[in-house]
């Protein structure tokens, strides 16, 4: 099995996390995991990310904020961009 490097374990961890690579790639980034200490302290911040931006509230935007942009986008849709 081909290792992969910590780089391409990082950009493959959302998608770790998540299930939702193939099985052989799953099995890769988990066996990097095993016996990369940095990466696995990457993933552990990364999943107290995930559930910290979890925990928190949606904020409603001000009526008057969301009038204000939604013109905004409709006169940038009119212009062409």
């Amino acid at each position: 099995m081909i290792r992969l490097t910590c780089r391409e374990v990082i950009a493959r961890l959302a998608d770790y996390v998540d299930a939702a690579l193939d099985m052989l790639t799953h099995a890769r980034v988990a066996v990097h995991l095993v016996v990369c200490a940095e990466c696995r302290a990457y993933l552990a911040t990364y999943e107290r990310t995930r559930a910290l931006v979890g925990q928190t509230g949606r904020v409603e935007m001000p009526g008057d904020a969301r009038h204000r942009v939604a013109r905004e986008l409709v006169e940038r849709l009119r212009r062409g961009g």
